[in-house]
């Protein structure tokens, strides 16, 4: 019943108190954090929400690149949790072995059919749908949708999505309108092949859904750089908000997450007396956040 921990420097010990106690009271346990990326709002909201519920702690960031010797390394310094955030697939067997040794893990942006790991992610079909429910009531009928990376989750499932809801909306379906791949030379030259084969022909989109933050920005530009105006003459939508997003000359509709709910609801779950049970599986809503970026298409 004891929690075997460690003390860096000073060896191993094992406590007669739970594992809800340590987390609660003690300041040398250690908490792991999966990052895709240092740069990514996505993470940092998360982190900040996360780290205001569980308390100031030793945190260890992963490399999911290097994740089993990370996570061998993680569960030699005694670590009792790990916030594994947007993982991709090949990375889940490491955390479900880390979680059969006793580490309660949980992963973001990434709904799994697991027996061992917590997951919570944004109901992308909702927001997907939402974004195109409103794009056909304002009369778009060509829409695109540009994901990048083929190893997430959350992309898989927007695209899918975006797949699903044109055929319920009666928008057109052609295979060349949703993209998602890893262009081996980066998401500029996704955004610029795409719109290479688009724009100066008949049946261009007039609206676009970015899948994710690291797309949107990119499309942006290439738009701007094209000479083509938003939203007089194509329509916008952003999935993930950001702070910058409100701010721009032509403020972007965004599917916004709730990250920082997302965080709370990690910590809870994670620091749960049940949290060593079954696991929890948990989809949050997301919010179609209409700003200025999207209008009917010309002649409608």
């Amino acid at each position: 019943e004891g929690v075997l921990y460690r003390i860096p420097k000073r060896g191993t010990y094992v406590s007669e108190r739970s594992v809800e106690e340590m987390l609660c009271t003690a300041p040398i346990a250690v908490a792991g954090i999966g990052v895709p990326s240092f740069t990514n709002d996505y993470a940092g909201i998360i982190i900040s929400a996360f780290s205001e519920m569980v308390g100031k702690r030793e945190w260890y960031f992963l490399d999911y690149d290097g994740i089993d010797s990370a996570a061998e390394r993680l569960h030699g310094m005694g670590a009792l949790l790990l916030l594994a955030m947007a993982p991709r697939p090949s990375v889940v067997p490491a955390l479900e072995k880390l979680a059969g040794r006793g580490i309660r893990v949980l992963c973001t942006a990434a709904s799994l059919d697991s027996k061992r790991i917590h997951s919570i992610s944004v109901d992308n079909r909702q927001g997907i749908l939402s974004a195109l429910n409103y794009l056909s009531q304002l009369g778009h009928r060509r829409v695109a949708f540009i994901g990048t990376s083929t190893e997430s989750f959350d992309t898989i499932e927007r695209l899918n999505a975006f797949r699903e809801g044109c055929l319920e909306f009666g928008l057109d379906t052609g295979a060349e309108y949703a993209i998602c791949k890893d262009h081996k030379l980066g998401v500029q030259y996704l955004v610029d092949e795409a719109f290479g084969e688009w724009f100066g022909r008949p049946g261009a989109p007039t609206a676009i859904i970015s899948g994710g933050n690291a797309v949107s920005g990119v499309i942006l530009d290439a738009l701007s750089a094209r000479g083509i105006s938003i939203p007089q003459d194509i329509s916008v939508i952003g999935f993930d908000d950001s702070p910058l997003f409100a701010h721009l000359s032509v403020p972007l509709t965004v599917i916004r997450q709730p990250l920082a709910h997302m965080g709370r609801q990690a910590a809870q779950i994670l620091t749960s007396p049940s949290a060593a049970e079954m696991p929890v599986n948990l989809r949050l809503p997301a919010e179609l956040v209409v700003r200025m970026s999207c209008t009917s298409p010309r002649g409608v």
